[in-house]
């Protein structure tokens, strides 16, 4: 099993003005933005999560799966995009990174 890490920033961090690199030695840091249903399964748009090294998207998401909804639909059709191009389960995931996670949109006018 993954284990997420919540990184918890000071006002000085969030800025980039520290070069502090988190919990643990070997980790990444990802910052991962929730978009459409996701926002409300995990509170938020935005979120930092600290990584062992090494991770993929498909680890990411399967953390994250287990962190936050049950809704198997949702994560069988979402989108991921990392450092805003669209990137693949095996996508290596670096420290810096930004993962937008994209579910599927409906509705509109025909």
């Amino acid at each position: 099993m993954l284990l997420l890490w919540r990184v918890a920033q000071s006002p000085a961090q969030r800025a980039g003005t520290t070069g502090s690199r988190g919990c643990y030695d070997g980790g990444v840091r990802v910052d991962v933005l929730c978009f459409g249903v996701l926002k409300d399964f995990f509170g938020g748009e935005r979120d930092q999560l600290e990584l062992p090294e090494g991770t993929n998207v498909a680890g990411l998401l399967a953390g994250l799966q287990d962190r936050g909804t049950g809704d198997v639909a949702v994560w069988k059709t979402l989108a991921v995009a990392v450092n805003r191009e669209y990137a693949g389960l095996g996508t290596v995931l670096q420290d810096g990174d930004e993962v937008a996670l994209l579910p599927p949109v409906s509705g509109g006018r025909r």
